[in-house]
């Protein structure tokens, strides 16, 4: 009789277990009760904001910096901006793999690629950024799976995050709706700009470039000279500067970002899912008749 009650205990005890891990994964995942079929994979693990709508038709993934998480970054643009959901986009905050990062003596930290300077003329080390692709195309492969075009989709991020939406909008992937880098830039040396000329991409994506002109860490200079750059590499948008802004994110900074989100993918309710990038218009569509042949700096 003891024998059996212990065991019970001991069953029950494995149960709740059980139950509790997953509570802890379904709070993390957004998709966790997905009930498609089996060929259909498992979505990735991240924070989200979910759209208003019922069924979001675009989305947004918004990289953060190192230090931070993806949850962290998620809480930090809500205190930005307040009311951050969109009508119908999805923004997903996911968390960057664990690398060793040799800034801090190659302790194991969340970091989307690894970099052993901050400055202009620092070496990529090309290879870090392959664990960091990985995960933003698993979450890219899913939306897809469940009918988000790749042309609905915008990638970007700060600091570091905003490096890797470059590196990733550019030279990883191809067909993307946007891609956004605030208080970043490439070094000088960087293999990004041979790799847009020798692609064969027609469609490049449009660009949000912004920087605070108090940046303590970076010089504003090196984000004007990369987006300079992308512009020579047929890379169409728009840069802002941030006046008295520091290596931080503003209240001015995302209200121009999520204007640039609207227009660039808009609510899609006459929005055919099977546009292809070639059918879904032209860079001019985005920007009329402006021609970004010469770098235009906006000050705010």
């Amino acid at each position: 009789m003891i024998h059996s009650s212990r065991t019970l205990w001991i069953s029950a005890i494995a149960i709740f277990i059980v139950i509790l891990q997953w509570s802890e994964i379904s709070q993390a995942n957004p998709d966790s009760d997905y009930s498609g079929p089996r060929t259909t994979p498992r979505p990735p693990i991240y924070d989200y904001i979910p759209s208003i709508k019922r069924q979001h038709n675009a989305a947004l993934i918004f990289l953060h910096r190192a230090g931070l998480n993806g949850t962290e970054m998620k809480h930090w643009v809500q205190v930005l901006i307040g009311s951050t959901e969109f009508q119908h986009i999805k923004v997903i905050f996911p968390t960057a793999p664990v690398q060793s990062y040799t800034l801090l003596n190659k302790k194991k930290r969340v970091i989307w690629y690894d970099q052993d300077s901050f400055t202009f003329d620092a070496e990529e080390k090309i290879n870090s950024f392959k664990s960091g692709e990985k995960v933003i195309s698993e979450i890219i492969n899913y939306e897809i799976n469940t009918g988000i075009p790749m042309n609905r989709i915008i990638i970007g991020g700060f600091s570091m995050g905003g490096v890797m939406a470059l590196h990733y909008g550019y030279r990883m992937s191809s067909g993307l709706a946007g891609v956004f880098a605030l208080s970043a830039f490439l070094p000088n040396k960087t293999k990004l700009y041979d790799a847009i000329r020798e692609s064969n991409q027609t469609h490049k994506p449009p660009l949000f470039m912004a920087t605070g002109d108090g940046d303590e860490f970076i010089r504003e200079k090196w984000c004007e000279h990369t987006f300079e750059k992308l512009q020579e590499c047929d890379v169409k948008g728009e840069y802002y500067s941030i006046r008295k802004m520091l290596h931080t994110m503003s209240v001015q900074e995302m209200v121009r970002l999520w204007d640039w989100i609207h227009r660039i993918v808009p609510d899609g309710s006459q929005y055919d899912v099977q546009t292809t990038p070639e059918d879904s218009g032209t860079d001019e569509d985005y920007y009329g008749d402006r021609k970004y042949t010469k770098f235009q700096k906006i000050v705010v």
